[in-house]
């Protein structure tokens, strides 16, 4: 009885030239290596650049919760300001953590930023320039691997889990070997910063602080 299909058959000679040889595996597996090593840092900054959007993104909308608190009470929240601006202001909690910080939620609040010292208790009327001034930053400690060290004080914690939202000041970078710094201008802009530039000592246009001559106080 004839099949439906020929079997197709290959002879060992064949068989030989189909395979590869080692030399051409390792061939192969180098060139393999080869483009991944190429493709790798490419794929690393755009991961970096995700991260550095979605900071700038969520520094914005706490600008624009504090923009809402300030009109309604005549002061920029300062110290204990997540818990301020939750959950009227803010829904989540999420919104506080950068996409950099690596800390678990757990029973304590991840915060990775923080508002300006220069600017706790004032209105917008006191900023000379908002396009300069600085509002929020990020609160990384200048330490490899990069750390985060503050949390809120979420009510809902007990007790000795309670901790302030200005744990550590803004000390370190986040992004490019953490030489450069996620901030929030008061006019709602938001840039990445040369640390070198947000440490220098050019003037935070504030005029109601004894301590204006400083872009932020650590």
């Amino acid at each position: 009885m004839r099949t439906p299909f020929p079997i197709l058959t290959v002879s060992r000679k064949h068989a030989r030239q189909i395979g590869l040889t080692l030399t051409e595996l390792l061939v192969v597996l180098a060139l393999i290596g080869g483009l991944a090593a190429l493709l790798l840092p490419a794929y690393n900054r755009a991961m970096e650049s995700a991260k550095v959007a979605q900071d700038l993104s969520q520094l914005r909308q706490i600008g624009m919760a504090i923009t809402l608190y300030t009109n309604d009470n005549d002061y920029i929240p300062g110290e204990q300001w997540p818990v301020t601006l939750t959950p009227e202001y803010l829904a989540t909690w999420n919104v506080f953590k950068s996409p950099f910080d690596q800390r678990s939620p757990s029973r304590i609040v991840p915060v990775s930023y923080d508002v300006n010292v220069n600017l706790w208790g004032k209105d917008f009327l006191h900023i000379v320039s908002p396009r300069d001034c600085i509002l929020l930053a990020s609160l990384a400690a200048d330490e490899s691997p990069l750390k985060f060290a503050s949390t809120a004080n979420e009510p809902s914690l007990p007790s000795p889990l309670c901790r302030e939202s200005n744990g550590v000041g803004s000390e370190g970078g986040t992004a490019s070997n953490e030489g450069f710094i996620p901030v929030l201008f008061a006019d709602l802009h938001g840039e990445l910063m040369s640390i070198t530039v947000f440490h220098s000592t050019k003037a935070n246009p504030d005029t109601g602080s004894p301590i204006s001559d400083l872009r932020w106080n650590e």
